[in-house]
């Protein structure tokens, strides 16, 4: 049997996981705002956040037909080289982690054995474990 590694990039699938679940009406279609526009939500208990990673991982390895993984999640100054040669470099983007990240985040750490990146970007260190891990997918 030859391997092969899922190698993931959790940072985008952590919002996946903790993204919050539409309300439904009595008969089970998602309810909208007066004015029809939007959905309306209801945040996740930390057990359906628990629940929804181990989906989430579960099904991701069931499909993928991996006989391993290494999974990577966001650690710290992960922009910081970027951004001094660029200071625009994500400037759009919201510099305040989400609720329920660090509670996501650790819970991945903890029970699948995801591994903080610190100094270089997740998908960069995804990319480079692939390159050196032969029959390896991201």
């Amino acid at each position: 049997m030859s391997s092969h590694i899922a190698i993931v990039d959790m940072d985008s699938l952590i919002f996946t996981m903790f993204h919050p679940n539409k309300v439904l009406d009595e008969n089970g279609n998602p309810t909208r705002t007066e004015d029809g526009k939007r959905f309306i939500y209801k945040e996740k208990t930390p057990i359906e956040i628990i629940e929804s990673c181990d989906f989430l991982m579960n099904d991701i390895l069931t499909k993928s037909e991996a006989t391993g993984y290494i999974g990577f999640v966001k650690g710290f100054n992960t922009t910081q080289l970027k951004e001094s040669v660029n200071p625009e470099y994500k400037a759009d983007r919201n510099k305040e982690s989400p609720k329920f990240w660090k509670f996501t985040r650790e819970y991945l750490k903890l029970k699948w054995s995801i591994d903080s990146v610190n100094n270089i970007e997740t998908d960069d260190a995804c990319n480079i474990t692939r390159m050196n891990i032969k029959d390896s997918f991201i």
